[in-house]
């Protein structure tokens, strides 16, 4: 015997019950009847697939947002890695710039521009507010005052601050006109932040 002939014996097997006692059944209903049990069967039927394929529909849809969520989520690490990267690659310029001019005040430094840019006599104070942490480094945030300065020696005093290469950030300025003798100065306050790598205090 080969193996469809058993296959269909055991299924014969296991529905020959069934269909022996549904042919009666079957038999003794009208026409009719009939036609409304092949209806119901056949619309249970239909509606068997179409819950299997609603199911699969909503399946491989919370699939796609999952891959939809997994690929955002790989976008944003990825994000952050090259902004960690960007900010290690800064943070190694800012301690080169340190090293550099690891032997010079920041008062000093001040000075030095404003005499660069003929306004030394106008440098009123350079005063440090207050002190913070970052890691390995040092930010010392300073109230620099310059008093009845024209704009260019204000502009050229910006300059040589910003091009020197020490290593700190205006965060802040706050400019006063004034007039002395018919001329128009100005009364600058700028918020400085200056860098220091902290094991060189040691």
């Amino acid at each position: 015997m080969s193996t469809i002939d058993n296959i269909s014996a055991s299924v014969g097997g296991v529905f020959g019950p069934l269909q022996s006692r549904l042919e009666p059944l079957l038999d003794s209903l009208s026409p009719r009847d009939r036609m409304l049990l092949l209806g119901l069967s056949v619309f249970g039927g239909l509606f068997v697939i179409a819950g299997v394929g609603w199911w699969m529909t909503s399946s491989l849809d919370g699939l796609r947002a999952d891959i939809d969520d997994r690929k955002d989520t790989l976008a944003f690490v990825r994000q952050e890695i090259a902004e960690f990267d960007a900010s290690q690659g800064q943070l190694e310029v800012i301690e080169e710039e340190l090293k550099k001019h690891s032997g010079t005040d920041f008062s000093a430094f001040m000075e030095k521009a404003a005499e660069s840019a003929d306004m030394k006599d106008q440098l009123s104070s350079v005063r440090p507010t207050s002190t913070t942490s970052l890691g390995s480094l040092e930010v010392k945030n300073y109230d620099v005052k310059v008093n009845r300065v024209s704009l260019p020696q204000f502009l050229d005093f910006l300059y040589e601050v910003e091009t020197d290469g020490y290593p700190l950030r205006i965060t802040n300025a706050k400019l006063k006109g004034v007039t002395v003798s018919g001329a128009k100065l100005l009364n600058v306050t700028l918020e400085v932040s200056a860098f220091k790598l902290l094991q060189e205090e040691e």
